[in-house]
């Protein structure tokens, strides 16, 4: 196998272009709001709307706590196709019905035709009570049926408010005025029920879907904050817009927990929750944004931290994933962000919670080697690895992420004059770095390797995974880092094919090309040997391999989780963050608009 590169473009052949005028210029087919992880969601909202075969919106999808709750159809609709439908960022409107929100999970709908709110009967809710103001603004409190089982509750409070401009609601339909015209605002409060925002935010509706329009276009500019991209085709404008598209429709102000923060969910139908190290790999593209993205997706897991300093595997609305992690990266996108901030207060606060993180790992996954241990495989991100198919092991990778934040930790301190402090977290790192040599390198095969807990002995398996304490700086001879990369990472029989980085390597007997963490290629995993090529000076290689990556992503457009290792067809669910996040980014690059 050989590794097919793009062409470098022409000095003329890209043009800039503000990344909200190109998503606004996205094609219906493109935007494709007809399953809950592509709902239409502008404004942070925790609601999403997707609309199917018939006039109307089909269903309203809550995303806010781990698993998506969805209306059962038919939610503001017509028995009769849409056959014709406009779909965008702003707005989507079929030949009866136009839909645009104006605020965070309010919306606008504008009818021709009397419209049957199948919502408001829907099996989902079971009703409490419901009243109408002075205003004639109507409030139906109910109880939402929760539908993962892990939830401590069973039900979630819900407030449907509904203002009507035009027309009235009669026996469940929104009937139009004398001029044909029936029009609407619609709000949800989630969990958090608040009768005097809901208020305010029904009188503040606009009169039109053309003003509705305006509102979120203001929204999107003050969202991408200048944001500015580079397409050579319009397919790749396209694929690049969708790509932004899902990182805002990803964004969440959601109730509870994350209240207050902007959350970065992986994909708001199938994880609509803030995961721990997608959110970090998120940032890569959010730092481009609006300064607010990045760094709420941070401090969302800073601020719920356990005392002790566990960083929950997620965070949701009303609870977290108990006694499990995943891997401590933390520090090393704190580092990143705090350089492009130059904020000394926000360097000082993270510095707390990265040191803090650190000793969790030190203190529950310790082994008797000094470094730690790797139990569950969802700990590891890599959720289903066959490195741990025959039980627990030192693993290459979760040291290497705890070294790289003891470093970052040390220059945090050294950016923010804590010097003393910078000199003990170096002396702790530089003891660990020793160790992970000592322990899991092996000089007759002069590389790293996975350790069985149980026997004591190096696993043969290769791995991305087995390079990445490179990253940490041990204190291996560059020659020796070097030839080991050469040998085994850039073997393109192993590791550096047409898609370079399989999750294991091709001749492994474990390797499958779609089966998870078993051999597909994963972006976040490939970002990280993308700065280890960097760091090393394999410059070429780097060159060809973020051409690569990129074209991927592009030539499949989806933005799916990860990708089958032999074809480059995405695999798992679409529009997920990191894979939009890491896209957006390597475009930045070979731009020449940004850096690793």
């Amino acid at each position: 196998m050989t590794l097919s590169v793009l062409a470098d473009p022409a000095p003329d052949a890209r043009r800039k272009v503000s990344a909200s005028q190109l998503m606004k210029r996205l094609s219906t087919e493109a935007v494709n709001y007809t399953h809950s992880d592509r709902s239409f969601s502008p404004f942070w909202s925790n609601i999403g709307l997707t609309f199917g075969a018939n006039c109307g919106i089909d269903q309203v999808h809550f995303h806010y706590n781990r698993q998506t709750v969805t209306t059962a159809g038919d939610a503001f609709g017509f028995a009769e196709p849409a056959h014709i439908r406009q779909a965008s960022v702003l707005s989507v409107k079929d030949a009866v019905l136009s839909v645009a929100f104006f605020a965070t999970d309010a919306f606008l709908i504008e009818a021709k035709k009397e419209i049957t709110l199948g919502l408001l009967s829907d099996a989902l809710f079971r009703k409490v009570r419901e009243e109408i103001d002075g205003s004639g603004n109507q409030f139906i409190h109910s109880m939402m049926k929760n539908v993962d089982p892990r939830d401590p509750d069973p039900e979630v409070p819900v407030l449907l408010s509904v203002r009507v401009l035009n027309g009235a609601i009669v026996d469940g339909i929104l009937v139009p005025d004398q001029d044909g015209v029936a029009r609407a605002a619609f709000h949800f409060d989630l969990l958090t029920i608040d009768k005097d925002h809901a208020r305010r935010t029904l009188l503040d509706a606009p009169n039109s879907i053309e003003e509705a329009e305006s509102r979120a276009e203001r929204w999107l500019e003050e969202a991408l904050n200048g944001l500015e991209l580079y397409p050579e085709s319009d397919y790749e404008a396209e694929v690049l817009g969708r790509a932004v598209l899902t990182l805002l429709f990803n964004t969440v102000a959601a109730p509870g927990l994350l209240e207050g923060r902007l959350a970065s969910f992986p994909s708001r139908g199938g994880y609509p929750t803030h995961f721990l190290w997608d959110a970090l790999f998120h940032m890569l593209a959010l730092e481009h944004m609006q300064p607010k993205l990045a760094e709420d997706a941070l401090l969302i897991l800073s601020d719920t931290i356990r005392p002790d300093g566990l960083m929950a595997h997620f965070v949701c609305a009303t609870w977290v994933r108990p006694d499990a992690s995943q891997p401590p990266l933390f520090g090393w996108a704190a580092e990143r962000l705090v350089k492009q901030t130059g904020n000394v207060d926000l360097a000082k606060e993270v510095l707390s919670a990265i040191k803090l993180n650190t000793q969790w790992w030190l203190s529950q996954r310790m082994t008797s080697t000094g470094l730690i241990a790797c139990f569950d495989p969802y700990e590891t991100g890599w959720d289903d690895t066959p490195r741990l198919d025959d039980g627990p092991i030192v693993a290459t990778d979760m040291n290497s992420y705890l070294l790289m934040q003891m470093r970052s930790a040390a220059r945090l301190a050294t950016f923010a004059g804590m010097s003393d402090e910078a000199r003990h977290l170096n002396a702790q790192a530089d003891e660990f770095a020793a160790l992970m040599v000592e322990v899991l390198f092996d000089e007759e095969s002069g590389r790293f390797h996975d350790l069985r807990i149980e026997t004591g002995k190096k696993t043969d398996m290769l791995s991305p995974a087995i390079f990445l304490p490179l990253l940490g700086d041990v204190p291996l001879e560059l020659e020796t880092q070097k030839k080991m990369v050469t040998k085994y990472l850039f073997d393109k029989q192993r590791l550096f094919g047409h898609i370079p980085f399989p999750s294991v390597a091709y001749d492994d007997p474990a390797y499958d090309q779609k089966q998870m963490w078993r051999g597909p290629m994963w972006l976040p995993i490939s970002w990280l040997l993308l700065e280890l090529l960097e760091k090393l000076g394999f410059d070429d290689e780097l060159s060809q391999c973020e051409k690569r990556l990129y074209e991927i992503v592009l030539e499949d457009g989806d933005l799916y989780e990860y990708f089958d290792s032999q074809t480059g067809g995405g695999l798992g669910y679409p529009q997920q963050g990191w894979t939009a996040a890491i896209f957006i980014r390597l475009h930045l690059i070979l731009a020449g608009q940004a850096s690793l």
